[in-house]
Order: C-alpha cells, then sequence, then structure tokens
C-alpha cells in the first residue's frame, strides 16, 4: 500500500503531531508554548487521521483519560478540617469548601498535569 502524498501545511501540522506524542504536558501546554490554536491542533489531528497519518496513541488516551483520585475517610477530630491532595497538591481548611469550586479547581489542577 502506498503512503498518502501530503501537502507542505499537512507535513507542518503532522510534525507538530508527532512532537505531541514526545511531548510531557498537555495539549493545551504544547499549542501555548509553540503560539498555536488548540482547535488547530484539534482539527488537523482529526484530518490527518482520516488521512491515515495520524493513529491515536496510547500517550494521547492516556493524556485524555480521566482519572479518579482515592478518598480516605478520617475520623472527625475535635477541630473540623478538610484535607485534599491531588498529585503534589494538597489543600488544608478549617472548613470544607464550596464543591463547586473544589470541582473547578479539581479540573484546573488536571488540565495543568
Amino acid at each position: 500500500m502506498n503512503a498518502p502524498t501530503l501537502t507542505e501545511k499537512q507535513k507542518y501540522w503532522l510534525a507538530h503531531h508527532q512532537a505531541i506524542e514526545k511531548y510531557d504536558g498537555t495539549l493545551k501546554q504544547y499549542a501555548k508554548e509553540h503560539s498555536l490554536r488548540l482547535q488547530d491542533l484539534y482539527s488537523w489531528r482529526s484530518q490527518l487521521r482520516q488521512k491515515g497519518v495520524v493513529k491515536r496513541s496510547s500517550q494521547t488516551i492516556k493524556k485524555n483519560t480521566l482519572a479518579f483520585a482515592k478518598v480516605k475517610s478520617v475520623e472527625k477530630q475535635d477541630k473540623a478540617s478538610f484535607h485534599f491532595r491531588l498529585g503534589g497538591v494538597s489543600i488544608i481548611s478549617d472548613t470544607f469548601p464550596d464543591s463547586a469550586w473544589l470541582a473547578a479547581f479539581v479540573k484546573g489542577i488536571g488540565e495543568n498535569q
């Protein structure tokens, strides 16, 4: 089977997608570091997949997979407190945070890892 012929523009975006496979960060971070629009990366990845030159890699799957954190219940102490740890980020508070704030915080941490 012959390899598809690519235009210069397709070669340009293919080179970015090959670099992304080796990049140790999120697609959003890569786009920012290379002054690219995130939407363009998604669009070109889709076009290159349709052409058969980009396949879904295990790293891409890993980066797009949601992860769950283990929750550990602690017996109530004299002073009410909230302890939260996700990766290298910890929060300790005397009160439980608002659930909407906590959800936004977890989402933000996930996008930056």
